[in-house]
């Protein structure tokens, strides 16, 4: 039964309208483009349901498979980070805080294929792929840099909170295996399994400094407070009241690459149906599933205050050594030591189990002919009490071995960006590149919201094309000459 165009229109139209009410940026999602090929080793590890009507072997290694990297904010790096006098890049907080929002916002996420191999199985297609996975998120107020800006001196300045500093970072791997299948002439459905292997996780909530100034000028009061949980690869040095004292990187590359004591599990799940001869529609939710962190993973707090009075050398002046003398070089330490213990979390040893970001994606894709296409895509990520979309429309020119699109993205009803890519297959070679920002390209730092991957595969056994005779109308002879 097939459903009338209208009716789809409707669908995208309320997508549409979903996303500018709940949106608030993106979050670890793909160039909605990609899921107009289902034949793209990308294209199936975002949707399980994806597979080639072929009996091809598909193999990315390492070097080849590509990545893909992300960003998504409310401001642009370049006014954070600029070119200083001499050409080097320095950190210019002045330049941020004049030009900065009253919240800022910025998420960053990075996706790395290590293998994927895809082969025929019956009939259906098994896909097995081992990836890394790191994903942040940052939030804070544009009261958080006040400080920087206009130090405490003047009165307006004497007193700063920086309000709620908020931040999360999870890098994994996975290693998954899927299994994709035709159910009939219309519908695929597929399925995916996947281990997780934490190795870094980083959470801090409701984080707040403030430096309070006394009237007099005489005395600067810091204080401290926050939760937080984290795991670490590495170990860290404490002090006896278990602060954190720094983190103790020996080897760091080896015990990062060799971490596989966070166990996880999560399932992909995707469909696809083909609702005419013109049209098709697939649906797709990833990422259901946790990991447990046991390595090193503890909660942090914290919450301490000092009031800073300046150095009283009184008791350190050579001529009073005796009863009473402080060394001028401990009294230096010891309010060092007083004020760093502000800003140290204490630690509490404390497995616990991390759930992933849900994802979620909807497209639709309308055949005019073999050269032109035309797709709409919604991508939805379930992060914390947001949903973070990016509603996209692209356009698909296909010609010979080579297909070209273009698209326009929405993040809510504020933000639009303009991307573009290409996929080139040949016998033994499938190559792409894909963005939905083509700005970003040449500078992704000047740019607030990008999605950038690439990634090159392996094909084996792959048939060769044959060529089909279109017919035509032969001159000798009284009849239609049709070689299909």
């Amino acid at each position: 039964m097939e459903i009338k165009r209208f009716e789809i229109l409707h669908i995208l139209l309320f997508i549409l309208v979903l996303n500018g009410i709940t949106s608030k940026l993106a979050f670890s999602q793909a160039t909605g483009s990609l899921y107009m090929f289902q034949d793209n080793f990308y294209s199936q590890i975002l949707n399980a349901s994806y597979l080639r009507n072929d009996k091809a072997l598909e193999i990315a290694i390492p070097g080849l498979a590509g990545a893909t990297l992300g960003n998504s904010g409310n401001f642009k790096i370049s006014d954070l980070i600029v070119k200083g006098p001499a050409g080097s890049m320095v950190l210019d907080i002045e330049n941020f805080y004049n030009a900065g929002n009253a919240k800022s916002s910025i998420k960053d996420w990075l996706s790395l294929p290590l293998v994927y191999i895809a082969f025929p199985v019956g009939d259906g297609r098994i896909s097995i792929y081992l990836k890394e996975n790191v994903q942040s998120a940052l939030d804070f107020n544009i009261s958080a840099l006040e400080f920087f800006d206009n130090g405490n001196l003047p009165p307006d300045f004497r007193s700063y909170n920086t309000d709620n500093i908020s931040y999360s970072g999870i890098e994994y791997r996975e290693l998954a295996v899927g299994y994709a299948r035709n159910i009939n002439d219309k519908i695929n459905v597929g399925v995916r399994g996947k281990i997780l292997f934490g190795t870094v996780y980083a959470e801090v909530e409701n984080w707040n400094y403030w430096i309070n100034t006394s009237e007099s000028g005489d005395a600067v009061e810091l204080t401290s407070s926050g939760l937080g949980r984290l795991s670490l690869p590495f170990p860290l040095e404490l002090d006896i009241e278990n602060r954190i004292l720094r983190v103790v990187g020996d080897n760091a590359l080896g015990k990062y690459l060799s971490t596989f004591s966070n166990p996880g599990l999560a399932i992909d799940l995707g469909a696809t149906i083909h609702l005419n001869k013109q049209s098709w529609l697939s649906v797709s939710a990833n990422d259901l599933g946790g990991i447990w962190f046991r390595q090193n993973a503890m909660n942090i707090k914290q919450d301490a205050s000092y009031i800073f009075r300046g150095f009283d050398i009184s008791n350190s002046i050579d001529s009073q050594r005796g009863m009473g003398y402080i060394d001028p070089f401990y009294l230096m330490l010891e309010t060092k030591d007083s004020i760093r213990n502000v800003y140290r979390p204490v630690v509490d040893t404390a497995r616990f189990l991390q759930g992933l970001v849900p994802k979620t994606a909807f497209h639709y894709q309308y055949t005019f002919s073999n050269f032109l296409s035309l797709g709409v895509t919604n991508q939805s990520a379930f992060y914390k009490n947001s949903i973070l979309n990016i509603f996209t429309v692209s356009t698909l020119q296909k010609a010979g071995n080579l297909s070209v699109f273009e698209n326009v993205n929405l993040y809510g009803l504020n933000t639009i960006t303009v991307g573009g890519g290409f996929q080139w297959e040949g016998k033994f070679l499938q190559v792409f590149a894909a963005t939905d920002n083509l700005f970003s390209v040449y500078h992704p730092a000047r740019n607030k919201s990008f999605s950038m991957s690439v990634g090159i595969s392996i094909l084996l056994n792959k048939p060769d094309e044959k060529k089909i005779s279109r017919g035509n109308f032969s001159t000798y002879l009284p009849f239609y000459d049709n070689k299909n």
